[in-house]
Formats: C-alpha cells, sequence, structure tokens
C-alpha cells in the first residue's frame, strides 16, 4: 500500500494505491469480483498506464446512498509510458504495518525510502502544487529516513536534490513553485529509459474502443429535468473523473461528446439528442426520473459493462472473510 495509510480501514480517501508484482496482479483481477459477494461492485475499470489499473467499486451506504473506493493497482511504476521506479526492488525491501482491525492484522507498505521517491515522484508528475497533508506525510517519511531518500533521490538530478531540503526546512511553498522545474530536471537527469511508445499507443487504442464514460441523455431541459441531472453528477460524483452537462438543441457535436465519453466523463444530454449523437447515447431516460431511480440505472448499466468487458475467466464468487 502506498501513500499516507495512518487511518486505514477506518478513513480511506479516494485513491487506494497498491504495488504488487506479475502474479500479484492476475491476482487482483481476480479476486476484485469476489468482492460482488459482500455487496460491492465493479463500476469502472480503465488502464491509465502500461502497467496501471484503476479500478471503482461501489457499495451502499447506511442512509441508502451510494459511495466508492478506487483502488489503482500497478506493477512497475511508468509515467507516460516512461519506467520511472521498478517494483521488484521496492516490494522486496517493503515492511509489514501493524493494523489490528485489517485480516490478517496487517499490511505491507514500502520502506521509508521508497515511499518517499514513489509518492514524491507521482505527485511531481501530476504538476499540481501539494497539498498539506501531502506535504505533511512525504516530511514524515523523509524523517524516517533522511539519507535513504537522499540517496533514492539523487540520480533524478540537482533540482530534485534541492528540493529536498524544502523538506528539511518544512517549507511546502518553495517546493510547490519548483515542481515545473523539478519535472524538467527528471526528464533530462539522463537515467530514466526510452519510452515504450507502441505499447503505450495499444493501451490508449483500447481506452478509445472501449470508453468508460457514459452519456445519458434527459427527454425534457426543465427545472425538474436540471435538478435531476444536478442530483445524478452529485450523487456519482465518485464513479467518474468528471462530469459534463450538455444542452442537445446548442448541438455540442459528436466529437466532444465522444472525447467526453472516451476520458471516464458522466455525460448529461438535456433535451431529445439529434440523429449524430444518438449512436453514443447509452441510456435514455425520462426527464421526471426520481434521481435515486437514475442513479440505479447508471450503475446497473455500468457494472454490466465492466463485468462484460472486464470479468477474467474463471473468476469464482465468494465472500471475503473478515
Amino acid at each position: 500500500m502506498v501513500g499516507n495509510t495512518d487511518e486505514y480501514p477506518d478513513r480511506i480517501g479516494s485513491d487506494v494505491d497498491i504495488v504488487t508484482d506479475r502474479a500479484g496482479m492476475e491476482k487482483f483481477h481476480h479476486a476484485v469480483w469476489n468482492l460482488e459477494a459482500d455487496g460491492l461492485r465493479v463500476v469502472q475499470r480503465f488502464r491509465h498506464e502500461i502497467t496501471a489499473f484503476y479500478y471503482i467499486l461501489a457499495f451502499k451506504t447506511r442512509d441508502d446512498g451510494w459511495d466508492f473506493v478506487q483502488p489503482d493497482i500497478c506493477t512497475d511504476y511508468f509515467r507516460r509510458a516512461v519506467k520511472l521506479l521498478d517494483a521488484g526492488p521496492m516490494l522486496a525491501r517493503s515492511r509489514p504495518k501493524q493494523c489490528p482491525d485489517c485480516p490478517g492484522g496487517e499490511f505491507r507498505v514500502l520502506s521509508p525510502a521508497d515511499e518517499f521517491v514513489y509518492y514524491f515522484l507521482k505527485k511531481i508528475g501530476k504538476e499540481k502544487p501539494l497539498t498539506e497533508s501531502q506535504f505533511r506525510h512525504l516530511r514524515e517519511v523523509f524523517a524516517l529516513d533522511p539519507e535513504g531518500c537522499r540517496g533514492r533521490m539523487a540520480p533524478f538530478g540537482r533540482a530534485v536534490r534541492s528540493a529536498v531540503s524544502a523538506f528539511e526546512a518544512g517549507d511546502a511553498s518553495r517546493l510547490s513553485i519548483s515542481i515545473p522545474e523539478i519535472k524538467r530536471d527528471i526528464l533530462s537527469s539522463g537515467v530514466l529509459p526510452h519510452p515504450v511508445r507502441f505499447r503505450d499507443s495499444l493501451r490508449k487504442i483500447d481506452r478509445v474502443l472501449k470508453p468508460t464514460g457514459i452519456v445519458v441523455a434527459f427527454d425534457g431541459d426543465g427545472g425538474e429535468t436540471g435538478k435531476t441531472v444536478e442530483n445524478l453528477h452529485r450523487a456519482l460524483a465518485g464513479a467518474f473523473r468528471r462530469h459534463v452537462d450538455f444542452d442537445s438543441r446548442r448541438n455540442p457535436g459528436p466529437r466532444a461528446v465522444f472525447a467526453a465519453k472516451a476520458s471516464s466523463t458522466l455525460v448529461s444530454l438535456r433535451g431529445k439528442p439529434g440523429a449524430g449523437l444518438r449512436p453514443f447515447v447509452d441510456l435514455f431516460l425520462p426527464g421526471g426520473i426520481a434521481p435515486t431511480t437514475a442513479v440505479e440505472t447508471v450503475l446497473d448499466f455500468a457494472a454490466a459493462r465492466a463485468k462484460r468487458r472486464y470479468r477474467p475467466r474463471g473468476a469464482t464468487f465468494q465472500p471475503v472473510t473478515q
């Protein structure tokens, strides 16, 4: 498990980052479908890097709504077809972390130096300023093994070594300002292998041929329909990466709708879609449909599609024992 796991399993943020080997990846692909027996449903699965798969699982809450958990599992760490880290050595150096409320009483985490470099590179790759909690987590990990962290980061260049000093000083703002420079320094460090572009092209083609977004057309564009769309997007915020609401009368165009659908977007079309948009519509719903019914319908469709596309042959369905 990668990232801040201090509050697991009582409090889990959005993504659950997991590093494994190839055998573990195959085991996970089979085991995730067993969770259906415990009330979870696989509603999304997509391959966002050559060796990385992102799942979205839906489950009922106590107030009869829906919530989501997103396991993000990978072997070697790739970013835009470039291998940044090898999973094998990191797994060999991993260590157990006690978790009395977890099955087995523990789970495994990376060594402090590996956790630091993995989490740091992942956040830098997104080119966004680190949040306060992300910076705090990295600083706490750095404090566990300063020399190991410096050693693991040293090959990535001068700007990265200078960023390490920001953690020593506790200066989050200095680090955030330096992120673009740090990324350029990593790319020009000379330690990165050549991109695996052909394999990554195949991954992108598969994403286009099997879009993970869903297009819902609502027969109506009045206030009642608008409220239904708003409630739908709010309820399914954790099930899709993005949300878009189009007015069919303004003709958003097939290209815009398909681009959204291919990038894990929940697309709502208010009003009767024209002939050019109908081939992209997955569900037609009445404008006055109850929001809870609309949510159930979208999740039913997403779960059935995920199972049809991705459930491995021979996957068994057994309850997870606690």
